[in-house]
């Protein structure tokens, strides 16, 4: 057996045993045409087996700074359980060592974004946050000296006929007579830094920052770390906050849509000294409520398995539809 590495060749002939695994229901992901799969392999390190001249398997990483990430690794079934897929993550690794990479993962961090089908539904999701859990692969990286480093539950519902909860529309209630505010957020002079304070997250102060900023100038957020589909927002999004005395309190949103119909937003957001209050969960139901006032079919997400918002999404009517596993694997035993 050989290794090449960014061999363009075998590009075409390895997108051939992706579509064969997913054809065969082996595995999750889309398609991808030729052209796209072809760009992925060229703008990333791409590398393949080959067994007498034959294309036996392929790996495709990417390498940021002192980390590398697995987009894809195929063995095409004849040649399975022959040791070809551990090889392949031997030669990365000697590669990724040369490049003084430290850590190797398969992780949402990954900025090659793979979509895959949401199982028992229409749908699809937008990106793939580690390995499958029910999959093969993860028995295989584990033998490979990969270890779990979280696990993802992938959660879905249908919008289809929601409708607000009267239960939660007494909620609100509740709420404005402690003085809480739930629902669209209308003032921008808004104090918000206690909140990512409490929940020690410079990830929530830059997204409310960036969606308060541009609803004061009246534009779409700038930052694209908070675009649906990569896609920059040309206005000002809806944001759901609970507010307290000039105080947010609780944060959801934007509320956006994606263009295959999944309702999109950034994540849910409570600060815990006005917990105990199902600020979390109303300000769930309200965004998917917005969801189905701007024609959102669905929408999807990923939480932490152990995560305690999972409780919010399961009342909501989300359902587990998938579970994953992130891995790591220190190179050279770091």
């Amino acid at each position: 057996m050989e290794i090449f590495i960014n061999k363009d060749s075998n590009i075409i002939k390895a997108h051939r045993i992706f579509i064969d695994s997913i054809n065969q229901n082996e595995v999750l992901y889309l398609p991808l045409s030729e052209e796209i799969f072809s760009d992925i392999c060229k703008n990333s390190l791409f590398l393949s087996a080959e067994n007498n001249g034959e294309l036996s398997g392929f790996l495709i990483a990417n390498v940021l700074d002192k980390k590398a990430f697995i987009t894809l690794i195929f063995v095409k079934k004849e040649f399975r359980n022959k040791g070809i897929g551990t090889e392949l993550i031997v030669e990365l690794q000697r590669i990724l060592q040369d490049k003084s990479c430290k850590e190797l993962c398969i992780n949402h961090l990954n900025p090659t974004e793979l979509s895959w089908h949401i199982p028992k539904s229409p749908h699809t999701h937008n990106k793939i946050p580690g390995v499958f859990k029910e999959s093969p692969a993860l028995e295989f990286f584990i033998k490979n000296g990969f270890n779990i480093t979280h696990e993802e539950t992938a959660m879905y519902r249908d919008l289809t006929g929601f409708t607000l909860p009267e239960d939660i529309k007494n909620v609100i209630a509740a709420l404005k007579n402690e003085g809480i505010v739930v629902g669209e957020l209308k003032d921008f002079d808004i104090e918000f830094d206690g909140l990512c304070d409490r929940v020690q997250s410079e990830y929530w102060r830059a997204s409310i920052a960036s969606e308060i900023y541009a609803h004061k100038h009246c534009i779409g957020n700038l930052d694209s770390h908070f675009w649906a589909d990569d896609i920059a927002p040309t206005a000002p999004r809806k944001i759901l906050a609970a507010t307290y005395n000039k105080h947010m309190v609780g944060f959801t949103g934007p509320v956006d849509l994606q263009k295959d119909g999944r309702g999109w937003f950034t994540g849910l957001c409570v600060d815990p000294k006005f917990g105990r209050r199902r600020i979390g969960e109303t300000l769930f139901n309200l965004l998917l409520q917005a969801f189905t006032e701007e024609g959102a079919q669905f929408t999807s997400l990923f939480t932490g398995s152990t995560n305690p918002a999972k409780k919010i999404y399961l009342k909501a009517g989300l359902k587990p539809v998938a579970e994953f596993a992130a891995l790591s694997k220190g190179i050279n035993g770091q």
